[in-house]
């Protein structure tokens, strides 16, 4: 199995979701109760002191390309602060619905029951909005979860440097040029009155790993020759599953080889529970083309490829344009085959930016959000920039968690260095994978290549 979308050694794909429900913002009135100037004449305070000046607005592949213009929108999450002895109370509680030795086991939390123990006072969701309302943010740009503990605002790139206060630039990645974000350059802060009541704003000052496409390396030589000879080790059934795609696909996993070596149903005809449901999710123009569907499932035997659901646009067209589609059309094709060829019903989410907290936000906020949720996506530790957005987004997790909802997490592929590298002998863990309220996976090469047997872990 492999951790990241790779057409590679073993891939047992992480299923996952990304559902971005529609947040409900009912009981806010749609008036402001005070004005800009109100706010203006407030003290400020720093959000996110921890993270020193010099982080804004540097980040390895990126250039900055000038301040942003009148024309430019962002979408941000104000993420509020929590009780801490509420979010202790979550966790114990989750570890008791999830423990077959407890009693409570089983006895997972509705949206309800989890807002009413962990979300902040009503007063202060409507204390954020006051004051986005007093900026001129309309109120149809403002939507509070059904947890009310974030906001999620869409207002002009300009207007948030005002209310802020601080410096925005647009910054484009520096090889894949449709890549292209708006981040501060320095401290930003809110109104002394505010300021208390927000945990950090999201999407300000973090930059999104953008990752190359997935390397699929040339079968190995003596692989390739003993299926043109048609020796003996390729006359057993366990090697013939490696030749189940046809000639191109010799030496490579397919599904029949999952099927073989993981007893995975290889049919719609197997039975299933009626309640198993996959997401998936993903990220940066990663989007789907029905045509790769249709020719991965004829070619390889699959009964039926298919999403059931689209969160968000899939804009297909994009797969023309050389950039796309290859990271979301594995998931969705193995995840499928994972699933007895489109036996379990398959949704897929989208979203241009990158965020893992925008993404199981909105999971937590869909009354109906699918059972399990896999995630082939993460950066380092460190380039998560603050400790402040790893723990709202651990509270993230165990909320999905006891409300039973199972979150697998690729565990990346570049070892114990991470992302950035062997710098100075120091080890950079993967961030989700290495949150405690998710299922990190990990892969395997077969010890013997293009034989279904025993497995080594890499």
């Amino acid at each position: 199995m492999r951790a990241t979308k790779s057409l590679l050694p073993l891939l047992l794909l992480p299923l996952l979701l990304l559902v971005f429900g529609a947040a409900s913002s009912a009981f806010h009135p749609s008036t402001p109760t005070q004005t800009s100037e109100h706010y203006k004449n407030e003290g400020r305070i720093r959000l996110e002191p921890d993270v020193p000046e010099h982080a804004f607005g540097r980040a390895r592949h990126f250039v900055r390309e000038g301040r942003v213009t009148p024309t430019d929108m962002l979408r941000l999450q104000i993420v509020l602060r929590h009780d801490p002895a509420a979010v202790a109370l979550l966790e114990g509680t989750l570890l008791a619905v999830s423990d077959p030795r407890n009693t409570r086991y089983g006895q997972y939390l509705s949206i309800n029951d989890i807002t009413d123990m962990v979300g902040p006072d009503p007063s202060h969701a409507e204390a954020v909005r006051a004051f986005l309302l007093a900026n001129g943010v309309p109120p149809v740009h403002i939507e509070v979860n059904k947890n009310r503990d974030i906001i999620t605002v869409r207002l002009p790139a300009m207007l948030a440097e005002d209310m802020f206060e601080t410096m925005l630039y647009r910054f484009r990645h520096t090889a894949k040029v449709e890549a292209s974000f708006i981040r501060a350059i320095n401290s930003y802060s809110l109104p002394a009155s505010i300021a208390p009541l927000v945990a950090f704003v999201s999407e300000l000052i973090r930059f999104p790993a953008i990752r190359d496409l997935p390397f699929v390396p040339v079968p190995h030589a003596a692989t390739a020759s003993s299926f043109s000879s048609g020796s003996k080790s390729n006359d057993s059934p366990s090697d013939a599953a490696f030749q189940a795609c046809g000639h191109e696909c010799a030496g490579y996993i397919t599904p029949q080889v999952l099927s073989e070596r993981y007893n995975l149903p290889a049919s719609l005809a197997d039975p299933c529970a009626s309640n198993n449901s996959i997401a998936l999710a993903e990220f940066q123009f990663q989007y789907y083309d029905r045509r790769d569907l249709f020719i991965f499932a004829n070619t390889c035997g699959v009964d039926s490829v298919s999403v059931e659901k689209n969160y968000a646009h899939n804009a297909a067209i994009v797969c023309t344009r050389g950039g796309g589609c290859i990271e979301s059309l594995l998931d969705i094709e193995w995840a499928n085959v994972a699933a007895g060829g489109g036996a379990i019903p398959l949704s897929v989410y989208y979203s241009m930016q990158y965020s893992i907290l925008d993404w199981v936000t909105a999971v937590n906020d869909n009354d109906d959000a699918e059972l399990v949720h896999s995630v082939s996506y993460g950066n380092d530790e460190l380039q998560q920039t603050s400790t402040e957005y790893m723990l709202s987004v651990n509270t993230e997790f165990m909320k999905a968690g006891a409300r039973g909802i199972s979150i697998f997490i690729a565990s990346g592929d570049q070892g114990v260095y991470g992302r950035e590298g062997p710098g100075n002998s120091i080890f950079h863990p993967d961030f989700p994978a290495s949150s405690p309220w998710v299922t990190s996976v990990g892969g395997t090469d077969f010890v013997t290549p293009s034989v279904v047997g025993e497995e080594m872990a890499w």
